[in-house]
């Protein structure tokens, strides 16, 4: 008894092929959308040029109350830091007895080896480190497990994904 016909076979491998194409691209798709970032204190922030690195960082920074303290050009990375920003702590910071607090962020661009244009240009491989220090009566402390502190550097990171090539 022949249950399966040639042209079944052929129909049912190419149907098989394309569920399983399909599914792994799908999956793939829905891994990388709305990917909720996690806090670190270090962050890749994506791929900037040598026309927007310095402006758009600057940009970011300023309209998030953060401002440039210095630029730094080495000869393989720039470097951009912030003035410490003095903020009032958060309330979960002031529960845990945390009186003032500041936040100091470090950009650096790595450059891109294989970048290099005829006409001096390239591009960065960002990066964002963050520094945030509380009070706790006697010395300034590395504390950054506060939520709403968390929440504030996580924009800025998304707001730098956004204006930077982002492929990560």
């Amino acid at each position: 008894m022949k249950y399966f016909s040639k042209n079944n076979i052929i129909s049912f491998n190419i149907f098989i092929i394309f569920i399983s194409v399909f599914s792994f691209s799908c999956s793939h798709f829905l891994r990388n959308v709305n990917k909720k970032i996690e806090y670190s204190n270090k962050f890749y922030i994506g791929t900037a040029s040598t026309d927007n690195f310095q402006i758009l960082i600057k940009d970011i920074l300023l309209n998030n109350d953060y401002h440039i303290e210095y630029y730094d050009n080495g000869p393989i990375s720039s470097y951009i830091t912030t003035r410490w920003k003095i903020r009032d702590s958060y309330p979960g910071e002031l529960d845990k007895g945390y009186l003032d607090a500041k936040t100091k962020i470090f950009i650096k661009g790595r450059i891109k080896s294989d970048s290099f244009e005829l006409n001096n240009r390239f591009k960065y491989e960002c990066y964002m480190e963050v520094k945030n220090l509380v009070y706790d009566g006697n010395d300034y402390i590395i504390y950054d497990e506060d939520e709403n502190f968390q929440n504030e550097i996580i924009k800025i990171v998304e707001e730098c994904r956004q204006n930077f090539s982002y492929n990560k």
